[in-house]
């Protein structure tokens, strides 16, 4: 995959998983609830067990299509967890995305 392209933002979507796993995707553009929803039935169809997402405050994580596919993803033995706002010392990945930012 080319990494830069001009004019285009590189996103990337990890979930960390309790094993130091971490699973991820890159794509270039705007990220939006729907490529959230993506990404995370993809993670749940890779583990026969019950995982919990928990979701920051992104706009594209507390939009309408994500909070309306909780009990969609429930069903899958996925929950999703909003973190209060303002807690980034919550979220275990910032520490990462910091790292990989900056360096």
């Amino acid at each position: 995959m080319k990494l830069a392209i001009r004019g285009q933002r590189l996103n990337v979507l990890a979930a960390l998983m309790s094993s130091g796993y971490l699973e991820d995707c890159m794509f270039h553009g705007s990220m939006t609830g729907a490529q959230l929803l993506s990404f995370i039935k993809e993670v749940v169809q890779k583990y026969e067990i019950p995982i919990t997402f928990i979701l920051g405050n992104a706009s594209f994580h507390t939009s309408e299509v994500v909070k309306q596919a909780r009990e969609e993803f429930e069903k899958l033995s996925a929950t999703l967890k909003f973190l209060p706002p303002y807690s980034p010392e919550l979220n275990r990945k910032e520490q990462l995305w910091h790292t990989i930012k900056h360096h």
